[in-house]
Formats: C-alpha cells, structure tokens, sequence
C-alpha cells in the first residue's frame, strides 16, 4: 500500500478557519476593520508558522549535532520568549 504524503499547509488552514469563523460571528460594518485587523495578523503568524516549518524540514534532512545543557536551556528560553511575543502579538491584535 503506498502511502501519500500531504504537506500541512498553515496558512491555508487559517483561512480556512478565519472564513468560519467570519460568517458565524456575523460582523457588522464598524467590526469589519477590527476583524481585518485580526485576521491580517493571524495569516501573517499562519505565513510565520509555515516558513519555520519548511526550515524544520530542511534542519530535518542534517546530520544530528548534539549540543550542550547550557545551549539547550538558552534555545529552550528562547522559544518561551518567541512564544510570550507572539502572544502579546495576538492580544494586541
């Protein structure tokens, strides 16, 4: 049985949900410019998401290196402040 891969597409799927949501939420006029604002920005965190995985993809293909505890804490804190940013990001949205 041959197996066929799809590539999860982020973007894609946030349109997806943004459009659902969008016609379930029933906006009027003067919250078309909020929603706009939102959704910009979900999509352009969807296009942030999907370049981060293509990378992955590509790292992916690399020998593995192992690194040091130090460096995995500090790669590690990094994340968490990528995370709080991007957060912040989406509140302010």
């Amino acid at each position: 049985m041959e197996m066929h891969h799809r590539h999860f597409d982020p973007v894609a799927h946030k349109q997806h949900q943004l459009d659902q949501l969008s016609g379930k939420l029933n906006l009027t006029g003067d919250q078309q410019t909020a929603w706009q604002t939102y959704s910009s920005g979900a999509l352009a965190r969807a296009s942030a998401r999907a370049e981060k995985m293509k990378a992955r993809r590509t790292k992916s293909t690399q020998p593995h290196v192992e690194t040091d505890m130090p460096t995995k804490l500090e790669t590690a804190a990094q994340r968490m402040r990528d995370r709080a940013d991007r957060l912040a990001q989406v509140a302010q949205d």
